[in-house]
């Protein structure tokens, strides 16, 4: 098990165990508020006021939330993303040098996970500092909204895309996974037409 030695946090930092807690806090909420506050969906362009369809025929008004564009990691996995970027770069440097040689008996692989342990073991304290400021870049990119890393989107676009999906783009209404070119509905009206054009 890893041991990650204590660097002192900020006070945001400690009432995280983890990202998502974030969007519990107060600090997240009222900049939401104010970002969100007459923006329409970024992906189907609902306003605030309007209202959809629902499956069973219901009528619905849209919900507006704030989505942040970027996906961070955090806790033990963004330690070793920064740990794992910190070490790549110190490989590299060591290995490109005109007169590094590799040393003999071991594999390059060997050597690498040879190096890396002795690395990680060496740097603990600047792995550690690396880690608590990624986290307060983190921290402040969620809590400072602005067009480049938050975009606003409605109740029923934000459920696609945390389901990896996309609007469509024939009919601006339905959902489907990227590797589709549209969604279903959209999908049974085309294999409808080229039915009919063979029938003709």
């Amino acid at each position: 098990m890893l041991i990650v030695p204590f660097i002192s946090e900020s006070p945001m930092q400690k009432i995280l165990p983890t990202l998502s807690e974030i969007w519990k806090s107060p600090e997240w909420k009222a900049q939401a508020v104010a970002f969100k506050e007459g923006k329409p969906c970024a992906w189907c362009r609902a306003k605030p006021g309007d209202t959809y369809t629902t499956k069973s025929k219901k009528s619905r008004k849209f919900g507006f939330s704030v989505h942040h564009i970027e996906k961070h990691k955090w806790g033990l996995s963004l330690y070793n993303q920064v740990k794992n970027k910190m070490f790549r770069k110190y490989w590299q440097d060591k290995t490109s040098k005109p007169l590094f040689l590799f040393p003999t008996g071991l594999s390059r692989k060997e050597y690498r996970e040879q190096l890396k342990y002795e690395w990680e073991n060496s740097h603990k304290e600047d792995i550690q500092t690396a880690f608590q400021e990624k986290k307060e870049l983190i921290i402040n990119d969620y809590l400072n909204m602005t067009e480049e890393n938050a975009v606003v989107l409605c109740n029923r676009c934000h459920y696609a895309r945390e389901r990896g999906m996309v609007l469509c783009k024939v009919c601006g209404n339905g959902y489907h996974k990227p590797k589709y070119d549209r969604c279903w509905s959209c999908s049974q009206v085309q294999k409808e037409g080229e039915v009919k054009d063979e029938e003709n």
